[in-house]
């Protein structure tokens, strides 16, 4: 009988855990949409999280982070590397959702070409 208890307490933890997501555009400096820019996701220690890369308008978005700070770098042939520095906050509680509960930090980025290059 004490395993069902702590396995139903479990599963309240798990079911009502908040994650939060990093999402925005990368564009040039004309706010073009730029295809296919890999973006990495480092949490504080240095250890890549995720690497996705943006869709054909330049959207891009991490899923699933937990609170607390990233580095999110961009890269694309032709273009200055960018590096930033986000901090992801704590989903806000929403009281009409009994489910996982997902909170957006926007984070547009815009990427130079080298200079002299244009």
């Amino acid at each position: 009988m004490r395993k069902k208890i702590l396995f139903s307490e479990v599963f309240i933890l798990i079911a009502f855990t908040a994650f939060s997501q990093v999402e925005g555009d990368v564009t040039d400096d004309k706010n073009k949409g730029i295809t296919n820019v890999v973006i990495t996701a480092t949490d504080s220690t240095g250890k890549t999280l995720d690497t996705v890369k943006t869709d054909e308008r330049g959207f891009y978005f991490f899923l699933k982070l937990k609170p607390g700070k990233y580095k999110i770098e961009a890269k694309a042939p032709g273009f200055v590397n960018a590096t930033h520095t986000i901090r992801v906050n704590t989903a806000p509680a929403d009281s009409n959702d009994n489910d996982d509960t997902y909170y957006a930090e926007t984070l547009d980025i815009i990427l130079k070409r080298p200079k002299g290059i244009k």
